[in-house]
């Protein structure tokens, strides 16, 4: 049993959404690794924490078309 070009071409795109998805969770968690790291460091107001994860965010929603770069 063959795949058809259909078939081969919905396992192309789901590949390639699939690997977006864990890069974006990479990104996500080592943002908040970070922040959480920033947050724990002793008399710390968290502020950079918050920038830290907006910073995250911001490249995710970039990987998805949703941000461009001139607004990072």
């Amino acid at each position: 049993m063959s795949i058809t070009p259909k078939a081969q071409t919905v396992l192309s795109i789901l590949q390639e959404q699939s690997l977006l998805l864990e890069k974006i969770g990479h990104i996500l968690d080592e943002g908040i690794g970070r922040a959480y790291d920033e947050f724990d460091t002793p008399n710390h107001e968290g502020t950079e924490s918050f920038f830290v994860c907006e910073e995250a965010i911001a490249e995710c929603l970039s990987l998805l078309g949703l941000l461009d770069d001139d607004n990072l």
